[in-house]
């Protein structure tokens, strides 16, 4: 469980980094989807959301656009990856 932890952190740095350098138009553009997800969900559910929704194809663009608006994309893309294929196994 350490393990995890530890990569949880180190992914947490290396997005946090990534989003120091992020086009602003980009970071908007994720936030809305997200907002727009999290009114659908609401809408959706008798019960309050209490957690943040995931929605493969909103997050998969925003990974898209984000890693597009990167020179050191792949980096962070392997690294990421890396970190999903681990979380699976």
């Amino acid at each position: 469980m350490a393990e995890l932890s530890d990569a949880k952190k180190e992914l947490l740095a290396l997005i946090k980094e990534q989003r120091e350098r992020l086009d602003p138009k980009v970071l908007a553009q994720a936030r809305r989807a997200i907002e727009e997800q999290m009114k659908s969900n609401n809408q959706n559910t008798a019960e309050p959301v209490t957690e943040e929704p995931y929605d493969k194809e909103n997050a998969s663009q925003t990974i898209r656009l984000f890693l597009k608006n990167h020179p050191d994309a792949g980096i962070f893309e392997r690294a990421l990856v890396k970190r999903i294929h681990e979380e699976n196994n």
